[in-house]
């Protein structure tokens, strides 16, 4: 009989020894006249994609060896471990059709993603709009949540607009790319008409006061707007005391055109389209005698997209803004209603009179 060392040999991009496969034996003893003997191999399955590899194990004489036996041409055999593992593409869970009306603020959805072999924070996930005029792929902002393995997409409408697009969600593990498709449709509105600031409190004594302003409608021509007074005091309407004069989208309130105005007067002028829908804006007239004191109008915020915020707010007051609710508050002297900002954090706001 003769012992035969037994040893693996690595291929070149192979199998790796611990790794891949496992094998206790160093060597093999053949007895006379045996020319086959058993070498046990345990596989290794991980949880690694790979493809089919391999590796050598050779047999061979120990040093020193007397015995004067002889190896063959086949000492050698190389073993091939296939893989049966499939690389499938991600998993991208359902998203369905979401229907809004015009002008909703932004809304979140969100998905699942998962792989077979790539680990989460690994995909590429991005978003289109095939219809960006509807939803601008900027008003699109994905935001991972790693622990859950899902993804939350937050989706801003912009403003006055309406129809339908498709949102396609691509996710890639670096090999294969899936994709998931939901329709966004928003149903249009009818927009309310807009008239620009009107002063709270306007002083006329025995003189014309002309308070020019603009109305404008996304739905409907200025054309096509009624533009009226309304008041307790007809008295006003009927003498002509205080008038709406022009045409289009550029107006003027005329305020004691003749001259023969006396006292003080509410008003409020309004801006109608033919659907019903309107806007106004108050003021109060001291045509003579003590004028009345001042009165710091009430101050709006809307938002406007994800860091605009818009003020409005009656007549011709002064904007201050503060960072800090304990610090001073700084003027912003060329601001008018409606103003827009582009915030980032906190900020706190006032009107006051200007001097």
């Amino acid at each position: 009989e003769v012992t035969l060392e037994l040893r693996e040999e690595s291929v070149a991009g192979g199998a790796t020894s611990g790794v891949d496969y496992t094998y206790s034996q160093s060597s093999i003893t053949f007895g006379d006249g045996v020319l086959q003997r058993k070498v046990s191999v345990n596989l290794i399955d991980d949880a690694l994609l790979e493809t089919d590899e391999s590796f050598r194990l050779t047999l061979s004489l120990p040093t020193g060896d007397t015995s004067g036996a002889l190896i063959g041409s086949n000492a050698a055999t190389e073993i091939l471990i296939q893989s049966d593992e499939v690389d499938l593409p991600p998993v991208i869970g359902a998203l369905n059709t979401i229907n809004l009306p015009e002008d909703t603020p932004e809304i979140t959805v969100t998905f699942t993603v998962k792989d077979d072999f790539t680990p989460f924070e690994d995909l590429i996930t991005s978003v289109i709009s095939s219809n960006p005029s509807v939803i601008p792929v900027e008003n699109l902002v994905l935001v991972p949540i790693v622990e859950g393995g899902f993804w939350m997409l937050r989706i801003l409408p912009p403003a006055h607009v309406h129809g339908a697009t498709e949102i396609s969600v691509e996710v890639s593990d670096g090999v294969h790319v899936s994709v998931q498709e939901f329709s966004v449709v928003i149903s249009s509105k009818n927009d309310v008409p807009s008239i620009t600031a009107i002063p709270a409190i306007l002083v006329a004594g025995d003189q014309e006061v002309v308070i020019p302003f603009e109305i404008n409608d996304m739905d409907h021509s200025a054309e096509d707007l009624l533009v009226y007074l309304e008041t307790d005091r007809m008295e006003y309407l009927n003498a002509g005391n205080v008038i709406v004069r022009g045409t289009g989208s550029n107006r003027e309130l005329v305020i004691n055109p003749k001259g023969g105005g006396r006292e003080t007067g509410d008003f409020i002028l309004v801006v109608k389209d033919d659907e019903g829908a309107s806007s106004s804006r108050e003021f109060t007239v001291h045509f003579g005698g003590d004028a009345p004191a001042p009165v710091v109008p009430q101050l709006g915020i809307t938002r406007d997209g994800l860091d605009g915020l818009i003020l409005n707010w009656e007549g011709d007051a002064l904007l201050y803004i503060s960072r800090d609710l304990s610090g001073v508050f700084e003027a912003l002297p060329d601001a008018v209603s409606p103003y827009r900002l582009d915030m980032s954090g906190s900020a706190f706001f006032k009107l006051g009179l200007k001097p």
